[in-house]
């Protein structure tokens, strides 16, 4: 089995975050994969990011959008951390 160390992203606090990657379909789409991590709760579960973008900078974008929201959803990033990182980009 080939394998290899993917480029990702993590946003969270250290205990309860989102880990992502972007990858591109065979068609030239770049699409991004997320986990969560909820160390609170106890739990790892697969985020749902939809849809298909042409640049791999736009599935960074919304990866990022969909860490942040669920970050903050959960109570793992206040809003000045978020607009941080959103004026990143």
């Amino acid at each position: 089995m080939a394998g290899y160390l993917a480029k990702g992203w993590y946003v969270g606090d250290g205990e309860d975050g989102v880990y992502f990657t972007v990858k591109k379909n065979p068609v030239g789409k770049f699409y991004v994969k997320a986990v969560v991590e909820d160390a609170t709760a106890y739990r790892t579960e697969t985020l749902m990011v939809p849809g298909t973008y042409a640049t791999e900078k736009d599935a960074v974008r919304a990866g990022v959008e969909a860490a942040i929201k669920w970050c903050r959803a959960h109570a793992c990033m206040d809003a000045k951390t978020a607009a941080d990182i959103v004026s990143l980009f």
